[in-house]
């Protein structure tokens, strides 16, 4: 019994789709009869499905495996997978919009109850860095409408190299 995807101890995404794949070889021409993947309380059917986590899990606590059945009736379930499935989740504190003096510095910060499972965060400012992580001091120099958006990556990246998150959020700074 082998498991192609995914590795053991791989990390996920809420929300994102992934591959679960493996085969069996069978002795005295033996076919499969059934394969079933078991991944935390799911049951999927087949030896290659696609599996979308719905709900985050802590470090290696998502268990996994593949149990095939062969025409004689025969079962053996793969190597267990410990799989670790994040949420990165990023929020601003303040809300989504706020008026601010021109010319004065300005405060912002994560919300740290609302933010999770991200290794580093940088700062744009309409599409462009002005700073990197948990806080920002900026100051505006002109009046107008900006764009200031936090944006995390997650660590370690999922198993496809993905990494989640990046919210906008809308400053004015009146003249």
């Amino acid at each position: 019994m082998e498991v192609d995807e995914p590795e053991d101890r791989a990390t996920l995404l809420l929300g994102e789709s992934y591959t679960f794949s493996g085969d069996a070889i069978l002795s005295d021409n033996a076919t499969i009869k059934s394969a079933v993947w078991q991944i935390g309380t799911e049951t999927k059917t087949g030896a290659s499905i696609s599996y979308t986590p719905s709900k985050r899990y802590a470090s290696n606590s998502l268990l996994a495996y593949l149990r095939v059945t062969d025409s004689f009736n025969l079962a053996k379930n793969s190597a267990s997978l410990y799989l670790t499935v994040l949420d990165p989740a990023i929020a601003i504190q303040g809300g989504t919009e706020q008026t601010i003096s021109k010319g004065s510095s300005t405060s912002f910060a994560l919300d740290s109850k609302n933010t999770r499972d991200l290794s580093t965060v940088e700062w744009y400012l309409d599409s462009s860095l002005v700073g990197s992580g948990n806080s920002l001091s900026y100051s505006f120099d002109e009046s107008g409408t900006y764009s200031l958006t936090a944006k995390g990556e997650s660590t370690p990246p999922d198993i496809n190299g993905t990494t989640k998150k990046s919210l906008p959020i809308a400053r004015k700074s009146p003249s």
